[in-house]
C-alpha cells in the first residue's frame, strides 16, 4: 500500500454541520428545517437526530454522531466546540466510509428561500 494510502487510513475526518436556519420570505419568516441545531437528540455519542435521518454505507468506520464540547464522540480528537446551542451533528470515523445525514424539506414554490448554515471541515 502506497504511504499516501497509509496516511489516509490513518486520518480522521470529521465534519461538523449545524443547520443554523431555512426561511422563506421574510414577511413569512419560518423554519422549514426542524431541529436545525441538533438540539433535540437521544445524547452525546448516539446517531438519533429528531426528524433527521442518519444513513451509513456497508463498512464504513464511523457515522454521524450527537457531539457537544471539544471532542469528537467516536475517536476522541479535539475539535471546536458546537457554534450555536449545545449541540451539533458531526462526522466521526477511523477508517475509510461513507455516512450521510439529511432531512427532506418542503420549499415553497414562491418566494424567496434562504438557507443558512455553519459547516466545519476538518481532516
Amino acid at each position: 500500500m502506497s504511504p499516501v494510502l497509509r496516511g489516509w487510513r490513518r486520518q480522521v475526518a470529521a465534519l461538523l454541520f449545524v443547520v443554523v436556519g431555512t426561511t422563506s420570505a421574510p414577511a413569512h419568516s419560518a423554519e422549514l428545517v426542524a431541529n436545525g441545531g441538533f438540539e433535540n437528540n437521544t445524547g452525546v455519542g448516539t446517531s438519533v437526530f429528531t426528524n433527521w435521518v442518519v444513513g451509513v454505507m456497508l463498512g464504513t468506520q464511523g457515522a454521524f454522531y450527537v457531539q457537544t464540547g471539544n471532542q469528537l464522540p467516536f475517536s476522541r480528537f479535539v475539535i471546536a466546540p458546537p457554534s450555536r446551542g449545545s449541540f451539533s451533528a458531526i462526522s466521526d470515523q477511523t477508517g475509510p466510509g461513507t455516512s450521510v445525514i439529511y432531512q427532506d424539506i418542503a420549499v415553497p414554490a414562491s418566494g424567496q428561500t434562504v438557507l443558512s448554515m455553519r459547516l466545519f471541515v476538518q481532516n
